[in-house]
């Protein structure tokens, strides 16, 4: 489902986002009319472009794959340490089991 809309082009009827023809993508394109949010323009380079579709390729695959793995990694990683901190700081595991589960919040 394209999420990106220009200010002209309507909607379908399968959901909101959703581009009732190719020709509404070309006109809008032509026009620099895409906006993210409604608000954000979209440079030219990062807009989708219907002769070049996205590809994801084994290297964009790979990429993933890795990131992903390193931050479940990072998330359990700190598990052994927070025994050492509770000690160090002198509050109980409860206390700092807290750490995580606020960096994991943001």
């Amino acid at each position: 489902m394209n999420l990106l809309l220009s200010q002209n082009a309507r909607p379908s009827s399968e959901g909101p986002g959703v581009l009732k023809d190719s020709e509404n993508v070309a006109t809008s394109l032509e026009r620099g009319g895409w906006r993210d949010f409604g608000f954000l323009p979209i440079p030219k380079h990062l807009r989708y472009d219907p002769a070049r579709p996205f590809q994801f390729t084994m290297l964009l695959n790979i990429t993933f794959g890795f990131g992903s793995t390193f931050t479940v990694m990072n998330l359990y990683y700190c598990q052994p340490l927070l025994i050492e901190f509770a000690k160090s700081f002198g509050v109980t595991y409860q206390d700092v089991s807290r750490i995580p589960t606020l960096i994991q919040a943001g």
